[in-house]
């Protein structure tokens, strides 16, 4: 005596049908009018640590049930007409009609390094489900140790960038006066920090020729725009002559003896500071006693 097929059976060999293309299954599931079936799966994430992601999967309108997994363990589940069921308030979900089907939308909120893999969508029918991959990526500190230094003229020096607390290890480069410096001119060398996230140091070697202002750049891909740290690197021509200049400070009764190229290459308001002058009646009085030709050699 013959017995017809469940159409959980049919369902399961429809799902499992790899000769035809996931949306003609789709089309089909749709004009025969049950199965659920995922027309569309999630697509690759990633994002910083701290920020939401998203991810989507529209399945077929005779939908009944759909789970989200992350790294294979459940974190939501969706049942049709109820709604979602929340077990966690870090995993949400939203959901969206039209007419290629419905849209279900997990979202994954104040993500963490660990939620880093694989999320999956399943209707639970037959081997029905669809995968995309979240990371999470973190931007740790970025610094420079000073802001300015002075170089003389032939000289050269070593300008350290240390990146750290960074997941993945972050891509460094350098930029003088908005000009990308060649890789050449400067090592970058990685290591493990702790709780999974990496540190990075580059030392740039740089002989200037002129006061400019030296740039490092971290970037990993879920930052908008790299991070920065800046220096300015202040040069001293040696082949023309220096003098000695008195300022006088009006906040004691001290004077302070400053010393600096006939040119000014420092800038006076720069100088003013370096001399410790701290007023700004004592900045004005600063650049009134600045001297208009060489001094005292």
């Amino acid at each position: 005596k013959s017995q017809s097929l469940p159409l959980s059976f049919f369902c399961f060999l429809l799902a499992n049908a790899s000769s035809l293309p996931r949306k003609a299954r789709a089309l089909l599931v749709k004009d025969l009018g049950f199965c659920s079936f995922i027309i569309t799966g999630p697509t690759n994430v990633t994002v910083l640590a701290g920020s939401e992601a998203r991810f989507n999967c529209t399945v077929s309108s005779k939908w009944v049930i759909v789970i989200w997994l992350s790294n294979g363990n459940p974190v939501l589940t969706v049942v049709n007409p109820q709604g979602p069921i929340i077990t966690s308030d870090r995993f949400t979900s939203q959901n969206y009609t039209s007419t290629s089907g419905f849209t279900l939308e997990l979202i994954v909120h104040d993500t963490r390094l660990s939620d880093s893999g694989r999320i999956e969508c399943s209707t639970q029918q037959g081997n029905e489900s669809s995968s995309a991959f979240l990371w999470v990526q973190v931007n740790g500190s970025l610094f420079i140790k000073n802001s300015t230094i002075t170089v003389k003229e032939n000289k050269t020096v070593e300008i350290v960038c240390e990146a750290l607390g960074w997941a993945p290890a972050p891509d460094i480069t350098w930029m003088t006066n908005d000009t990308f410096i060649d890789k050449s001119r400067y090592v970058t060398k990685q290591s493990q920090g702790s709780n999974g996230l990496h540190n990075a140091m580059s030392i740039l070697t740089l002989t200037p020729t002129d006061t400019e202002i030296v740039t490092c750049l971290a970037d990993i891909e879920a930052l908008p725009s790299p991070q920065n740290a800046t220096i300015t690197v202040f040069f001293l021509n040696s082949t023309v002559g220096k003098w000695m200049f008195v300022v006088p400070c009006l906040s004691s009764n001290l004077n302070y003896r400053c010393k600096t190229d006939r040119n000014l290459a420092m800038p006076v308001l720069s100088l003013c500071h370096a001399c410790h002058i701290l007023s700004e009646v004592s900045i004005k009085n600063c650049k009134q006693h600045l001297p208009d030709r060489p001094g005292e050699r």
